[in-house]
């Protein structure tokens, strides 16, 4: 969508010292599990019928993506612990919020797209291009959302929840929605966190897109994110929608999930 309100965080939970509690919280040490996307044709942008889209949303174009293999979950608090610990890396915005042994299955918050890239390359691993997540969010039947064409509801997302912030309570842990998957089994892509991707930001992109495996544009002020989060309306966690933002801004409704190449 062209226009995002942000909701206002209260004075209290705003960063406090970045000092890595890390050194003191339980690391996931498995790898997060992936799905693979099989290479082929689908159809990005949004539908002609879908009176919520907005203007960049608005050039449906068939894109053919090689396969590739994106994170089942978006990255929790546990796996980024260890990241934290390894690179001794500062830690994001609202990290003194959470409670590690009952918010290691969230999804961590307040990574700007630096600190996102820079997790995925330690991780082997690398963002998704905005072509890739929507693939792997919607298909290839132009769906409106993971789960199909049905309206969002609280037993599939966690969304509409605008202004209810209390640090990482109003999370819900990774795959708590069974009913809300991708149809490559991906979990979370509609709602919880927005999901930094790759790619350059430029609203009329669409138009001029490459077919096969487009990365977005070389150069931009702002970068993409996906998916809607917890304060979302129903018109943001669509599948087609687009989200841009500075690449240094953080909030505590942001977060990410990688992907990689699957072997030739």
């Amino acid at each position: 969508m062209g226009q995002w309100i942000l909701s206002p965080v209260p004075s209290s939970i705003l960063m406090r010292d970045p000092s890595t509690q890390s050194e003191e919280m339980t690391a996931d040490p498995a790898p997060a599990p992936m799905v693979l996307v099989p290479a082929g044709e689908f159809i990005m942008g949004a539908r002609q019928d879908d009176t919520m889209a907005a203007k960049d949303e608005r050039t449906a174009h068939t894109v053919h993506l090689d396969a590739f293999h994106i994170d089942q979950y978006e990255v929790t608090t546990a796996r980024y612990v260890r990241f934290l610990q390894e690179t001794k890396r500062n830690a994001p915005k609202y990290w003194s919020d959470q409670i590690p042994q009952r918010y290691g299955n969230k999804p961590v918050i307040g990574v700007d797209w630096n600190d996102a890239t820079a997790y995925c390359v330690w991780a082997g691993r690398r963002l998704p291009t905005e072509a890739e997540w929507e693939k792997a969010a919607r298909g290839t039947d132009q769906r409106l959302y993971p789960w199909g064409n049905e309206d969002p509801s609280q037993q599939r997302a966690n969304f509409d929840h605008c202004c209810d912030f209390n640090a990482y309570e109003v999370l819900s842990d990774v795959g708590s929605f069974e009913g809300e998957k991708s149809p490559y089994g991906v979990s979370d892509m509609a709602g919880n966190v927005w999901e930094w991707v790759a790619d350059w930001y430029d609203e009329g992109y669409y138009a001029r897109s490459s077919e096969h495996n487009p990365t977005g544009p070389s150069s931009g002020e702002k970068r993409v994110l996906r998916g809607g989060a917890w304060d979302s309306t129903p018109a943001y966690v669509r599948s087609a929608d687009r989200l841009k933002l500075s690449p240094t801004f953080r909030h505590d409704n942001i977060g990410f999930r990688c992907a990689q190449d699957a072997p030739k």
